[in-house]
């Protein structure tokens, strides 16, 4: 009984010490994902009218003014949306009128209007 105790116990310490050495060499960390493509395909503004109701898509500009609670104007080269994000969508980024941002989101089509519902903002730094 006592060698199969002591078998045991170094088969658990064995263990424990390859567990600790994956963890020390990096083996067990969290690495990244899939980014996607390089060249995304982003939405002009003048084209979310002719998109579908819950369709995804990314835009690229300027938030430039606030005209609701949670509602904003979005404005890119083509036009302007009404865009939504809600308090916690921002992730904690501060934006003004002259800040270049990247929005997730989908499109949400309402009896008689339509709005992009934003899920992350991005400042593009480029």
């Amino acid at each position: 009984m006592k060698k199969v105790l002591f078998i045991l116990g170094l088969i658990l310490a064995f263990n424990l010490s390859l567990t600790s050495f994956g963890a020390y060499t990096g083996l067990n960390s969290q690495k990244g994902g899939y980014i996607g493509a390089k060249d995304i395909k982003y939405t002009l503004a003048k084209d979310v009218k002719n998109l579908k109701d819950n369709e995804y898509i990314t835009l690229k500009g300027y938030i430039i003014s606030k005209v609701g609670n949670e509602e904003y104007t979005f404005k890119d080269e083509s036009g302007t949306v009404l865009i939504e994000i809600d308090d916690e969508d921002w992730g904690g980024i501060n934006v003004g009128s002259s800040d270049k941002v990247i929005l997730e989101g989908e499109v949400d089509r309402e009896w008689n209007s339509i709005k992009v519902d934003i899920k992350s903002v991005i400042l593009d730094n480029k």
